[in-house]
């Protein structure tokens, strides 16, 4: 299903061109040249001709090296699992449609008989093996020598053999029927073509040089060597003469040959053959000359020969020697092994993977979706691990130093490709901004987005409490908005709109100042028993003694606190996102939250996790763990939840004691 803004801009290119073939006025007709080239192998006519790739395509079954490679080939690629996937990972319809289609193609293909891996192995043998190169029927609704209307409904192999190129770009194929229907013409829409080392010639409407082409004498060499081999060596010669010296006529040669024929034929031997003897007792000078009829010829080294010959075909087919052949020497190391292997991916395999998945995007796919082939590779993985970790650290260096903003190192890996844009603009609105770089507060005063962010007064001169309310409200309303089938209004606005709520609840959480607790006079005590001085420890800081970062960690926890009570009344998850409490110490709190019987439980318990950040050693500590106070917090560890937890648990003994106390008054 090829994009109607693509198609369009394709259609108006061709109507700006100034050559022919844009416009398909040197006619359809014949899509091999006119006037082959002279030359070429003994068998295999001069390039171009449908006769050509006939006979590459009975050569290369012929020669087993060559077989082999084409498999191998094969077997590579058709072992790749492909899925598709929505280019905006954050649209759940894209999904689901990304599912179908991969079902369509891995499935479906080849009319749901062998599925994708017939097709792509149909596919590469084409493409390596005839110079007419390969194609591919999109089969989908509308007339069959029209556009393809709607979504593509499947993938079938077509016979290149059958398959005319032409210069008509609307209608680049003409499909001779085998089954005596005459001729189809394709639209551009409902084929896919592609070949190898494709012609510079206008005349040749895009025929290639495929691998089989780009190695036939040496292949030929190869195939020569064989049947020689056979020929001398395998169709049961005479191995050789033993002569007896002397006076020897013809007659008596031949008669020796003949006997022993007879003498093989009886032993049952096909392929091996004995050594002929002749001899006399009456000649004179008695002794043994032997003669080899069955070797190869003098120097002939079948190794050299089978590595140099396997080498020019790996270098015709653009793979390494290795992927075909077994290596033949020794001592290589772990460097040129990791060397050769991303030479590997820049190669054939690396261009045919994405020919196919660019025909298929444009082609097959709705714009939204894209295909990728999963290529599971471990020493890629490991490389790319690597990369990413010296990627990781030295972007963290940069922020640490203040050369560059997180934003500019999102902008770095979005175009990198290590961040989709969907996810850039989750971050980007997290963190209160918007994707051109503004605050996201600036909405609040955008009339365009009146509609979801009008609140009574000024949204930034509200008392907290009546603040949190109308925030909460509004937020209710946008989710409502959000799934409203009748008036559907763009998600992006409704999520950047929430995005704008939460960044003025955390400007309303930020300039809360939480109040001092009460503290009993030093010389008094509510124990029987006598008095006991104030520790000076045990008094809670001042605003003044709290430095900025601690500010801002209380800050976090009072918008936490909010976050918490807010999900224990409403009984949904509690979500939240800090800079300062990592995400280990989150799921510990947010673990006690469930635990909770009242919304006073989580008050407490928020409570507790505040006289840790300020170092109020005794709130937190049991006796005897020291009289130094602990220092003020700028992050919350799992140790700080632990200790917050641990008097927790011991302000709801003390006040679970109370309680029993006035039940039983």
């Amino acid at each position: 299903m090829v994009n109607e803004v693509v198609e369009k801009g394709i259609e108006e290119v061709r109507d700006e061109s100034i050559q022919p073939r844009a416009h398909g006025k040197e006619g359809a007709g014949a899509g091999w040249l006119r006037f082959p080239v002279r030359g070429g192998n003994a068998i295999i006519s001069p390039w171009w001709s449908r006769t050509r790739d006939s006979q590459l395509l009975n050569f290369w079954r012929r020669v087993d090296v060559v077989a082999g490679a084409i498999y191998a080939m094969q077997s590579k690629l058709t072992t790749i699992p492909l899925h598709v996937e929505p280019r905006d990972l954050s649209l759940k319809t894209h999904h689901r449609q990304a599912e179908m289609f991969t079902r369509i193609l891995v499935e479906e293909s080849e009319f749901a008989v062998g599925g994708w891996m017939t097709f792509f192995e149909k596919w590469i043998e084409s493409l390596l093996g005839q110079d007419n190169g390969t194609f591919g029927e999109i089969i989908g609704a509308g007339p069959k020598d029209g556009p393809i209307e709607g979504p593509a409904m499947g993938l079938a192999y077509l016979d290149s053999s059958r398959c005319i190129r032409t210069s008509d770009p609307e209608y680049p194929v003409i499909y001779q029927s085998a089954a005596g229907e005459g001729f189809s013409k394709f639209h551009y829409t409902r084929v896919l073509a592609k070949s190898q080392m494709t012609s510079t010639l206008e005349q040749m409407h895009n025929v290639g040089f495929c691998a089989v082409s780009r190695c036939i004498n040496i292949a030929q060499n190869v195939y020569d060597q064989m049947i020689y081999k056979q020929e001398k060596m395998g169709s049961r010669p005479q191995r050789g003469i033993i002569i007896g010296k002397g006076g020897l006529t013809t007659a008596d040669i031949t008669n020796a040959f003949a006997m022993a024929e007879l003498q093989m034929d009886s032993k049952g031997l096909t392929r091996y053959s004995n050594f002929v003897v002749i001899g006399s007792s009456d000649l004179d000078d008695a002794g043994i000359d032997f003669v080899d009829l069955a070797s190869m010829p003098e120097g002939f080294s079948e190794k050299d020969s089978m590595t140099i010959s396997m080498a020019s075909i790996a270098l015709a087919f653009g793979v390494d020697p290795r992927e075909i052949w077994p290596a033949t020497t020794s001592g290589a190391t772990r460097a040129e092994s990791v060397i050769q292997h991303i030479k590997q991916r820049g190669k054939a395999p690396g261009q045919i993977l994405a020919a196919m998945e660019g025909l298929l995007n444009y082609k097959f796919l709705p714009a939204h979706l894209k295909v990728v082939f999963d290529f599971q590779d471990d020493m890629e993985d490991e490389q790319s691990a690597k990369i990413w970790r010296v990627r990781a650290e030295s972007r963290e260096k940069d922020i640490m130093q203040g050369t560059m903003d997180v934003r500019t190192v999102r902008e770095k890996m979005l175009g990198a490709g290590e961040l989709t844009k969907a996810q850039f603009l989750a971050l980007e609105l997290e963190d209160g901004r918007l994707e051109n770089g503004e605050d996201i507060l600036s909405l609040f005063v955008n009339p365009a987005y009146d509609a979801y962010l009008t609140m009574d007064g000024d949204p930034f001169e509200m008392e907290q409490d009546d603040a949190v309310v109308m925030i909460n409200n509004k937020r209710v309303e946008l989710w409502a908005l959000r799934y409203d089938k009748v008036h559907v209004r763009p998600k992006s606005e409704i999520t950047e709109a929430l995005a704008a709520l939460d960044a003025l609840e955390r400007f309303y959480m930020g300039q809360f100042e939480p109040e001092p607790e009460e503290v009993e006079d030093a010389e008094t005590s509510d124990e029987p028993g006598g008095t006991e001085t104030a520790d000076p420890s045990n008094e809670l800081m001042s605003d003044d003694e709290v430095d900025t970062d601690t500010k801002e960690l209380i800050a976090e926890l009072d918008l936490y606190a909010a976050k918490a009570k807010e999900a224990y009344v409403s009984g949904g998850d509690l979500r939240f996102k800090s800079k300062r409490i990592p995400r280990v110490s989150r799921s510990a709190i947010a673990s006690r939250v469930k635990e909770a019987n009242s919304v006073d439980e989580i008050d407490l318990l928020f409570e507790s996790l505040s006289a840790v950040v300020k170092g109020n050693t005794d709130k937190v500590q049991p006796k005897g763990a020291g009289d130094d106070p602990i220092p003020m917090k700028e992050t919350l560890t799992p140790q700080d939840v632990q200790s917050a937890v641990d008097q927790w648990d011991e302000w709801m003994r003390f006040y679970a004691g109370i309680l029993d106390a006035e039940i039983e008054e």
